[in-house]
């Protein structure tokens, strides 16, 4: 019973190592070949192809695979507006001239967060600080890229072994913009200008009289619908010392 238990487990490990040693491949190809060749990636496009996706914020930790734990990923879920058949999970990268609220790193969302490093966080202090982060959705502008990565197959006996995954290619994601941070930096930007919108009637080239009507609803009678252009900028040089329609679109007619 031992020797037959011995023998299975001698015969798995064989299993195990020769496996993908013996599997066919295509003859390798040069870094110039590569370079000429377009590379698809998880996104369904050409590595380098900037794209624009919907994708959800996903802690590391719920992969439950070491290395992962204090990072963060994105499930992409549409690009350029059609939904994915099946939803990469994606690491990601930001360059640093690129201004999002985004971060891949826990300690990288502290600082993004609290303004300020920490030298260590513990469990309740991770939880609270991925509340509104863990699972809320964005629209990105992004570009695949891809690399090798993990521990070379045959290294020397003299080499020690690091824990990492075996070489592979893998790709992930670099950020350039986020489109509902720039829709709200516009808005911002718009609410601290002072503005007045004047919205006049068909013009005419006729005098300046200072005699029109303004700020009237869309229900005012007796309008002719029309105002020179003379009064217009009258009603304008007006507004310049006036805080009456600060913010506001007045509409001009005689």
């Amino acid at each position: 019973m031992k020797l037959s238990t011995v023998l299975v487990c001698a015969a798995l490990t064989i299993a195990s190592n020769s496996y993908g040693q013996d599997q066919p491949f295509g003859a390798p190809i040069t870094l110039d070949e590569l370079n000429r060749r377009n590379v698809v990636g998880n996104l369904g496009l050409p590595l380098g192809t900037a794209v624009e996706i919907e994708a959800e914020v996903v802690s590391g930790r719920s992969l439950r695979r070491k290395g992962y734990d204090s990072l963060y990923l994105l499930k992409v879920l549409n690009v350029d507006g059609k939904d994915l058949n099946a939803s990469p999970l994606m690491r990601f990268s930001l360059p640093g001239f690129v201004d999002v609220e985004l971060r891949n790193h826990t300690f990288a969302l502290y600082e993004m967060k609290r303004g300020t490093k920490a030298k260590s966080l513990n469990s309740t202090q991770i939880a609270e600080l991925e509340k509104g982060y863990v699972g809320k959705k964005v629209r990105l502008v992004v570009y695949e890229v891809g690399s090798f990565h993990g521990i070379p197959d045959q290294l020397p006996k003299d080499v020690p072994v690091w824990a990492d995954f075996g070489f592979h290619f893998s790709t992930s994601l670099t950020v350039l913009n986020e489109r509902d941070a720039e829709s709200k930096r516009q808005s911002h930007a718009l609410s601290l200008c002072v503005w007045t919108i004047v919205r006049p009637a068909a013009f005419t080239d006729g005098e300046k009289t200072e005699q029109y009507q303004h700020g009237f609803t869309a229900q005012a009678e007796g309008l002719t619908l029309k105002i020179s252009r003379a009064d217009v900028a009258d009603f304008m040089i007006r507004q310049l010392r006036s805080l009456d329609y600060l913010r506001k679109t007045p509409a001009l007619s005689y």
